[in-house]
């Protein structure tokens, strides 16, 4: 092609395998071994909520990562160790759906009891220095087994 040389292209080197990424030399960041092999990066599964909010690069150290340590910014984490936002999400829906069903329950049984029962459980709840919505259920279950027991 009129007389035109082209270069040779080489195919790109092969890859070591990937046992070192499993290893504990692996860094948290996520590089394959060697930053300078510009390989790329594996995506961290949780970053911190500072780093989040900021939308910054976070190492993930627990207890408080690298980047909210030289800024010395609160650093935490809405996720277990081990967990992925996602199953952290989903576990505290199902908290929230568990305590919801718990509150209706609460109300329920204050609507249907007798005034003076659903007088002392509502005190009980007044009084409570902290509330606890089971210890509160509870009360109130044995309430009604002892008034069904009493009533009898």
């Amino acid at each position: 092609m009129n007389g035109e040389s082209y270069r040779y292209i080489a195919p790109a080197p092969s890859r070591p395998s990937s046992d070192h990424a499993s290893s504990p030399s692996h860094s948290i960041f996520g590089y394959d071994g060697s930053s300078s092999s510009g390989g790329p990066r594996r995506k961290l599964a949780v970053a911190c909520d500072a780093c989040r909010q900021r939308k910054q690069k976070c190492d993930g150290q627990r207890p408080i990562c690298t980047p909210c340590k030289s800024r010395k910014t609160q650093c935490s984490y809405e996720t277990q160790p081990d967990e992925t936002r996602y199953s952290a999400i989903k576990r505290k829906t199902e908290n929230l759906e568990k305590e919801s069903q718990a509150y209706k329950e609460l109300l329920t049984s204050l609507r249907v009891r007798p005034e003076g029962e659903a007088q002392d459980l509502l005190q009980r709840i007044r009084n409570t220095r902290t509330f606890n919505i089971g210890s509160v259920l509870d009360a109130a279950r044995r309430c009604k087994t002892l008034c069904m027991v009493v009533g009898s």
